[in-house]
């Protein structure tokens, strides 16, 4: 979804200003793209070059806590702006979830008890297994 937004003071760097002179940033409003994430907050996408251009101004409204910014290029979100609060928990949460990845591997050993012949069972099957080929190879002629 495309919209114009304002207070940003970039413009289309492709477009002419006022004066006509190509390439200036023009002042008032942007363009930016507007993703929502799927926890329901919008994050707001700028191609490199305008990110490259205004980066101070990004940052501080990441610090401000207006949400993330996603910095694009050829159109493929190549990073994402966030403040370090949120990175800290994100990372919180995966050493959390990299640690108890390693101390709970499931294990089978000791989950179930075997009663009967094992090879009789093993045997029925083979038969059965044999059965069914001839069965598919006859139905095949």
């Amino acid at each position: 979804m495309r919209f114009i937004a304002p207070g940003f003071g970039i413009g289309d760097l492709t477009a002419k200003n006022a004066k006509g002179a190509k390439g200036q940033l023009t002042e008032g409003w942007s363009f930016c793209t507007v993703n929502v994430t799927e926890s329901g907050y919008s994050m707001k996408q700028f191609s490199l070059i305008v990110a490259r251009a205004k980066l101070s101004t990004l940052v501080a409204e990441v610090d401000k806590g207006k949400g993330p910014v996603a910095i694009s290029q050829r159109s493929k979100i190549k990073a994402i702006l966030v403040d370090p609060e949120w990175h800290g928990r994100v990372e919180g949460e995966l050493a959390h979830y990299r640690r108890t990845a390693k101390k709970k591997r499931f294990k089978l050993r000791g989950s179930m008890k075997i009663i009967g012949d094992v090879d009789k069972a093993l045997a029925e099957l083979g038969e059965e297994r044999e059965a069914s080929l001839e069965r598919l190879i006859a139905g095949l002629k």
